[in-house]
């Protein structure tokens, strides 16, 4: 999944926890044994892959 946030930044992960105001994201693409805890208020879109060829 890809979050991209209110500052213009993405971030690819596989979705942890979703509380009630932050996701928490783990196994971010590219950061290896890095997670990341997102407020809800700053995520701009979700881009999610639901077909394969």
């Amino acid at each position: 999944m890809r979050v991209k946030l209110e500052s213009g930044q993405d971030l690819d992960g596989k979705v942890a926890t979703v509380g009630s105001y932050v996701v928490q994201l783990a196994e971010l693409t590219g950061m290896n044994h890095f997670d990341a805890t997102v407020k809800l208020d700053e995520i701009a879109a979700v881009i999610v892959k639901v077909r394969t060829k």
